[in-house]
């Protein structure tokens, strides 16, 4: 007889024969919500741009007029803790 024996009208389970295997099981994966977060991230950062430059616009311009400066705007992304 083997070193182990399962038996049908055994309480017990049958042994794992990968027990490391069934916690691992890998899941399948979500392209359309990778490539979601990447486009989520290529936006912000677009923004971020677009906003750089109006700014710079908006320094030249009055520097062109000799106004005064305009103070640069508040990050409204943040939030105080």
């Amino acid at each position: 007889m083997s070193a182990w024996c399962w038996k049908a009208s055994s309480a017990a389970a049958p042994p794992a024969f990968f027990p490391d295997r069934a916690a691992s099981v890998a899941r399948r994966p979500n392209y359309g919500q990778q490539r979601a977060e990447i486009n989520r991230g290529k936006l912000t950062k677009q923004a971020e741009k677009q906003r750089e430059r109006e700014e710079a616009v908006a320094r030249r311009k009055q520097e062109r007029e000799g106004g005064p400066l305009p103070e640069p705007a508040a990050d409204e992304d943040k939030t105080e803790a």
